[in-house]
């Protein structure tokens, strides 16, 4: 879901926007970097593990027309004996 993807990055974001606004300290301002550095590898975890998911999928679905292309040569076999 997405609230695991983005967890609280626009949040972040927002408080970043308004450090930089009200002039904040620097050290502040580098904990909205670290945070905003924390949220883009939670992100990247997750399109990571989507890809991978993807991938999956797309193999299962390349093994299942193997498979079903199979299945129909066999019955074509098959018909033809009975004839």
């Amino acid at each position: 879901p997405g609230s695991t993807a983005f967890g609280s990055m626009f949040d972040d974001l927002i408080s970043f926007r308004q450090a930089l606004e009200s002039n904040a300290p620097t050290a502040t301002l580098q904990q909205g970097i670290g945070a905003m550095d924390r949220a883009l590898d939670t992100v990247l975890a997750a399109r990571s593990n989507v890809g991978s998911r993807t991938a999956r999928l797309d193999a299962t679905k390349s093994q299942s027309e193997s498979t079903d292309l199979t299945l129909q040569n066999l019955e074509s076999n098959v018909e033809q004996v009975d004839i």
